[in-house]
């Protein structure tokens, strides 16, 4: 089991990690803290959450958000095929979306 250290009002704690109970309660803690997300490997900058669950035409997007420049992220949420207790987050490429999602936001 992996330790992580806290740091909260310039104290450290130590915690353990551990397994989301559900893909929707893993939706719903980084659709609140998409900074956790990691971006900047995707040539994006600091991610803000602009829906989780979107229903679109072409099916339903995970997380959507965008970055301060307006660039869209797409993030899709999948369970891992080698281990079912671990979860995966993923970007998925946009084609699928592109259309379904502009026209969500008409």
């Amino acid at each position: 089991m992996r330790r992580i250290v806290r740091v909260e009002d310039g104290q450290f704690s130590v915690v353990s990690e551990s397994p989301f109970a559900s893909d929707h309660q893993l939706r719903e803690a980084i659709a609140a803290h998409p900074e956790v997300l990691p971006s900047e490997d995707f040539g994006l900058g600091p991610l803000v959450t602009l829906a989780s669950e979107l229903v679109v035409e072409s099916g339903c997007i995970d997380l959507l958000a965008c970055d301060s420049a307006g660039r869209i992220a797409i993030i899709e949420f999948k369970k891992s095929s080698d281990n079912p207790d671990v979860r995966k987050v993923v970007p998925v490429g946009a084609r699928n979306f592109v259309v379904a999602g502009q026209a969500a936001f008409r």
